[in-house]
């Protein structure tokens, strides 16, 4: 998080990249993604990576994210956002399952999870929890380019309605008048 380009450029240079090409999927016709490819490409460019950056659709993306195996070798960055619902523990929380529709995979998170699971101690769950994060950093399934958070406008007379910062609940909420 430290927007540098000459230290990424040298960090660059002291990897094993040699120039290969990058594909990186970017949809162009969903208005809150497509800015995403149009920024990240020029600054992969400028570091020194080769970027490909086919024109998509969204169906077309998701049909190769979600295509399986087969589809694997087709893409190597994808732009995107997340509504984060049900990332705050590690039972409802997709990538803590060390595997994912992306093709991340990762042992460790799967033993983690499947201990914390059986783990009764509360203390010994947030060391648990504590060993996932630090596994995420090393192994990291997405990095984040940064947040931003919907606004959910309602009248007086909605109730029931609570708004989070990723997605709204529409659960338990009525009209009164």
């Amino acid at each position: 998080n430290q927007g540098d380009i000459a230290k990424a450029k040298q960090l660059l240079a002291e990897s094993s990249y040699n120039g290969e090409e990058i594909i990186m999927l970017s949809p162009t016709d969903l208005g809150v993604l497509t800015p995403l490819g149009l920024v990240l490409k020029p600054l992969l460019e400028e570091i020194g990576f080769t970027v490909d950056a086919p024109t998509l659709d969204w169906s077309t993306e998701v049909g190769i994210l979600f295509g399986g195996e087969e589809f694997w070798d087709k893409w190597d960055i994808v732009p995107m956002g997340f509504g984060f619902y049900g990332l705050h523990d590690p039972i409802t929380d997709g990538f803590a399952t060390g595997g994912t529709f992306i093709n991340y995979h990762n042992q460790t998170l799967k033993d983690l999870r499947a201990k914390w699971v059986t783990t009764l101690d509360q203390d010994e769950r947030d060391t648990i929890v504590d060993d996932m994060q630090l596994e995420f950093y090393r192994d990291p399934p997405f990095v984040i380019l940064g947040m931003f958070h919907a606004i959910h406008p309602y009248r007086t007379y909605v109730k029931g309605f609570k708004s989070t910062r990723a997605m709204p609940h529409h659960t338990n909420v009525w009209i009164e008048r």
